[in-house]
């Protein structure tokens, strides 16, 4: 889920296809924020909103070929995010959920 009741009754979107010209501060209110195109740079997004307030211990969903039969997820926290995924595998495509509902139990199918 991108909101819930309890945790988060917001989303923001945005493309990370450049991370570097993204204004991540814009986001520190949101409580789920939604990755597009930033599996290359994820170490750089994470490094950039623990630097604009989000907390390291934020959860993160990375889902990889989201929908198809290869999906494949992580989940993880801002601060290990970089580590829990595959380093050195190519990440795209995929979507980044940064939020608490990221790290609600059974969220995201096919989890590793």
């Amino acid at each position: 889920p991108l909101t819930d009741a309890k945790l988060a009754g917001a989303y923001a979107v945005v493309t990370a296809h450049d991370a570097s010209s993204v204004d991540w501060a814009a986001f520190a209110a949101i409580p789920t924020l939604v990755i597009l195109m930033g599996g290359r740079a994820l170490a750089q997004i994470a490094q950039q909103l623990q630097a604009t307030g989000w907390p390291a211990d934020t959860p993160v969903a990375v889902v990889k070929e989201a929908g198809t039969a290869s999906q494949t997820a992580w989940i993880s926290t801002l601060a290990r995010v970089e580590q829990d995924t595959q380093p050195g595998v190519p990440l795209s495509p995929c979507v980044i959920v940064v939020g608490r509902v990221a790290g609600l139990p059974a969220a995201w199918a096919g989890t590793s």
